[in-house]
């Protein structure tokens, strides 16, 4: 079993850029234990399938030219975006691949360094003084002076885990250098590279370790050889056999399109018993007791401290009458699926969604048009309006968009006048993969939109309340991530 590996959802993935990021994660890795032909099929699967994406994803896997560079076997289509990338830049210079790999290597070093915190140019050297320097800034993250095992992850994410990363990558880095000046042995008090190696290995699923290891041409000259696999203690007939299953996913989902949940087969109210089923499972209550330091349940109460559900998240069903009164109030004539739900609770609790809470869906009495008016105002982009607000919590908004705003946005994207075939392409696509179908997109009313606003801002749409719905159940089937289970965010320990 490997946690991280989930095929459904590499099928069900929607949007193009989501499913090349987590193609490019497993590649990535890959590509660190130092299986180059596992990550050649997968990156060439990207440009085969997904060329007008991968023309606007340069930089999520430019770190990997420096490998292909250096072994000299590129993956399909690769080599024609490296001379895109350069001459783009400079157009004038008319410069060649080896020029824009050269000056992309030197970008990296000198961020690494910043990232390790020797910001002046004459800090960033690589002797036997700086690798000394760069131990005694990792011993400052941890509270035994005496102890070199510095592997202690402090989070997958966070600025503390990503200092460590980059200082671990430095240490490194030293150490290959002076090893290939001469220096077989390390000098006194000092790691030999196997055991620095080590500590990469301990923590490879914190904050930016694979990131910064991709970024370095010093390192890859120890990972294309497999120095990190042998670290890890991964078999070899594990890591070829999931790069299988993992190369057969993706192209399946890039040949056949999205696969549509089979949730969608059965009724709304079977999906809400789904969503409750798995929110007061053994995973989110762990999550719910960590968070907020609650250790059992209030007895004869569904509810918990801080809205979170416990026993239920469920609510009494709303009669016919009462929705249809509902929708007097609203003037409008709510969406069945949304019907289908009120009639099956009126309402939801918090539910889990696989990492953090989803927020709680209103009772019928609280339900009401969101009357904030829209303030950005561009031609290009569409609004949205005066939406139903069906649900909230904190800086998270749940919104039902009603059909004449729904038709207002369809067209803007069917009008495809003046734009590029690529444009176009990229519309149709993407409009695919989201509704179903052309047709289905332009036969859309009723839509779901999610928002949540701050520094974490992020919003979402969905092209029916019952699509909403199976998105809620099939992020609470997941138990979560976490630096609990490192093997959730690296395949490598789960293939010893």
């Amino acid at each position: 079993m490997h946690p991280k590996f989930n095929p459904t959802q590499i099928l069900r993935t929607i949007g193009e850029q989501e499913l090349g990021y987590t193609l490019y994660d497993f590649a990535a890795e890959f590509a660190v234990l130092g299986y180059l032909e596992i990550t050649r099929e997968l990156v060439g699967l990207v440009n085969k399938y997904a060329p007008l994406y991968r023309e606007t994803a340069q930089d999520l896997f430019k770190p990997l030219w420096l490998i292909w560079d250096m072994t000299g076997i590129w993956p399909g289509g690769e080599q024609a975006h490296v001379q895109r990338s350069a001459n783009s830049r400079n157009e004038e210079s008319n410069k060649g691949m080896r020029e824009e790999i050269s000056e992309l290597a030197e970008q990296y070093e000198t961020s690494s360094w910043e990232n390790a915190g020797f910001k002046e140019k004459g800090e960033q050297v690589y002797d036997e003084t700086r690798l000394r320097s760069c131990l005694r800034k990792l011993r400052e993250f941890t509270e035994d002076e005496n102890e070199w095992d510095y592997t202690n992850v402090d989070a997958t994410t966070g600025y503390v885990a990503m200092s460590k990363s980059a200082t671990l990558l430095k240490i490194l880095e030293n150490a290959a250098v002076l090893r290939k000046q001469g220096g077989s042995r390390a000098g006194e008090g000092l790691p030999e590279i196997d055991e620095i190696m080590g500590w990469v290995a301990k923590r490879l699923h914190a904050n930016q370790m694979i990131t910064y290891l991709t970024k370095s041409a010093k390192v890859w000259e120890l990972l294309k050889d497999g120095a990190l696999a042998k670290a890890i203690g991964v078999k070899e007939e594990k890591v070829q056999e999931l790069g299988q299953k993992v190369i057969e996913t993706f192209k399946r989902r890039y040949e056949n399109g999205v696969q549509r949940s089979g949730m969608w087969g059965i009724s709304v109210e079977e999906v809400v018993q789904i969503i409750e089923h798995n929110s007061i499972n053994e995973a989110p209550k762990s999550f719910w007791n960590e968070m907020y330091g609650v250790e059992e349940e209030k007895e004869g109460s569904k509810d918990g401290d801080e809205g979170r559900p416990l026993t239920s998240i469920l609510k009494d069903p709303l009669p016919r009458n009462d929705i249809a009164a509902l929708e007097d109030r609203l003037n409008i004539s709510l969406p069945n699926d949304y019907k289908d739900f009120l009639e099956a609770t009126n309402g939801m609790g918090e539910s889990w969604g696989g990492f953090i809470v989803e927020p709680p869906l209103f009772a019928a009495s609280e339900i009401s048009f969101n009357l904030l008016m829209d303030i950005y105002n561009d031609e290009q982009w569409p609004t949205v309006g005066t939406p139903l607000e069906i649900g909230s919590a904190d800086i998270n908004h749940v919104w039902l968009l009603p059909p004449p705003k729904v038709k207002e946005i369809v067209s803007m994207y069917l009008n495809q006048r003046g734009l590029s075939v690529k444009i176009k392409t990229l519309i149709e696509n993407a409009v695919t993969s989201w509704a179903g179908s052309v047709r289905e997109f332009e036969n859309l009313e009723w839509c779901v939109m999610t928002w949540a606003s701050g520094g974490a801002a992020d919003m979402r749409a969905y092209p029916s309340f019952k699509a909403y719905l199976v998105y809620k159940a099939e992020a609470s089937e997941s138990e979560g991530i976490g630096i609990d289970n490192p093997e959730r965010v690296c395949f490598s320990y789960s293939c010893r």
